[in-house]
């Protein structure tokens, strides 16, 4: 093993170590339905398992409406996490449970994966 490998290798222990939160992350797949002979998107649990929630200052200008509320937050998750964009992510950290839309791809490095995501509950 290199000392660049070992290197990253402990930055990814390091990272995953502060992970404080449970998240399941639902993926969907197209199934041909035999009948119609159209697919048909279906749900997948794709990753259930650590993350860790970061929730951004709220800036001066970002307003709340009663009717919908705009929430950006950032996941992080481990390397392996299978995430693509459009999933849905439901996070615990805290004992508190909050369920996101993704809001792109994730960016994905060496060491974990960092998820742009927007609440998906409406006031």
């Amino acid at each position: 093993m290199t000392d660049l490998t070992a290197a990253f290798r402990a930055a990814k222990e390091a990272i995953n170590g502060l992970f404080d939160g449970e998240c399941v992350i639902t993926g969907y797949t197209g199934i041909k339905n035999p009948a119609t002979k159209e697919t048909e998107l279906r749900p997948e649990t794709v990753y259930s398992g650590r993350c860790r929630l970061s929730k951004p200052a709220k800036r001066a200008d970002q307003t709340e409406s009663a009717s919908e509320i705009d929430f950006d937050a950032l996941i992080f998750l481990p390397a392996e996490a299978p995430v693509k964009a459009g999933c849905k992510i439901t996070v615990t950290q805290n004992g508190a449970t909050t369920a996101f839309e993704q809001a792109g791809e994730p960016s994905a490095y060496a060491t974990h994966k960092e998820v742009r995501v927007r609440r998906a509950t409406k006031a």
